[in-house]
């Protein structure tokens, strides 16, 4: 089975083990160590790098479920790239009117 949790898990882990000295502020402070706290380190140390892939996972996952939820209703959505080239056009605010989201879900 797959375990979604296991990367974010390694990655409060390797957060931990870089950002040592942060870690001991946190405990002095009562601050909880988590997730939440293993992403703004890398936020903060890389912000430039964070943002693209975020937003790159995010482009591929809201494609992935675009063509999921338009494929049976809408003809141009037939292919991935179709959904991704959809989404991107979306997230950009550009619209070229080529290709649009026909279910409620999909808009």
């Amino acid at each position: 089975t797959l375990r979604l949790y296991l990367p974010l898990r390694s990655l409060v882990n390797r957060t931990l083990l870089q950002y040592n000295n942060k870690t001991v502020i946190a405990k002095q402070t009562s601050v909880q160590i988590n997730s939440r706290f293993a992403i703004k380190q890398i936020m903060d140390q890389h912000a430039i790098p964070a943002i693209a892939i975020f937003t790159l996972l995010f482009l591929i996952v809201a494609s992935y479920w675009m063509q999921v939820l338009e494929r049976p209703y809408n003809e141009d959505l037939q292919k991935y790239l179709d959904a991704l080239w959809l989404v991107w056009i979306t997230m950009t605010t550009v619209g070229y009117g080529d290709s649009f989201p026909v279910t409620s879900l999909g808009r």
